[in-house]
C-alpha cells in the first residue's frame, strides 16, 4: 500500500472521528489545527487506525506522534515489514 493511500485512509479516520468532514488533513496537520482534537479523540484515532490497518502501535510510536505525517510513516513502516 502506498503512503498516499495510507494518508488518505488516515485522513478519513481523523475527519470521521472529529466529526469534521471538510477539515483539511495533510501530513502537516496536528491536533492544534482542528477544533475538538483532544487527547480522548487522539486515542480514538489511534485505535481506529490500528483496527483499519490490522496493526498495534507501540507506546514509543504513539509518544512520537506530532502530526498526521508521523502516523502515516509509522503505519507505512509497519505494513512494509
Amino acid at each position: 500500500m502506498t503512503a498516499e493511500r495510507i494518508e488518505d485512509r488516515i485522513a478519513a479516520i481523523v475527519r470521521e472521528t472529529l466529526g469534521a468532514p471538510d477539515a483539511p488533513v495533510t501530513e502537516a496537520t496536528t491536533a492544534r489545527d482542528i477544533p475538538g482534537w483532544d487527547s480522548v479523540k487522539m486515542v480514538e484515532i489511534i485505535l481506529r487506525t490500528e483496527e483499519e490497518f490490522g496493526i498495534t502501535l507501540r507506546s514509543r510510536e504513539v509518544d512520537s506522534l506530532r502530526s498526521v505525517g508521523d502516523l502515516v510513516r509509522i503505519v507505512a513502516g509497519r505494513l512494509a515489514t
